[in-house]
């Protein structure tokens, strides 16, 4: 006569099904939430390129700001050059050097100045 011996003592239980399940499937969500979160940090379009973007932008738009501002003075001054002759009349003479057909103008030039032909401002 051959007597079975019950295995249940000498075994551990196990995770039954629906414990192993809901494990595996938190490991998983977690797993790919990481990954997720590390592209999302790291990708392309990760937070890390935003912060460099942003940065630009803001450098760019101070560039804008500048540039505006040097319009407006530019936009001044040809109203100014427009609007008054004698201011017309002051840039021709110191810039390029033009004088009236009565007039002779005496161009006194430092020694080390290069003679070029073409008359200078004056400091």
């Amino acid at each position: 006569m051959s007597t079975r011996v019950d295995p249940s003592p000498f075994l551990r239980p196990g995770p039954q099904r629906g414990a192993l399940a809901r494990r595996s499937l938190f490991w998983i969500v977690l797993g790919a939430t990481l990954v997720f979160a590390l592209l999302v940090q790291l990708g392309e379009n990760g937070l890390v390129a935003w912060w460099h973007l942003r940065t630009q932008t803001a450098r760019l738009e101070g560039e804008v700001q500048e540039l505006e501002e040097a319009n407006a003075a530019q936009a001044a001054r040809l109203h100014g050059l427009t609007t008054d002759p004698g201011a017309l009349e002051t840039l021709a003479r110191e810039e390029y050097g033009m004088r009236r057909p009565d007039e002779e103008v005496l161009v006194v030039r430092r020694p080390d100045a290069p003679s070029e032909g073409k008359p200078g401002r004056l400091p």
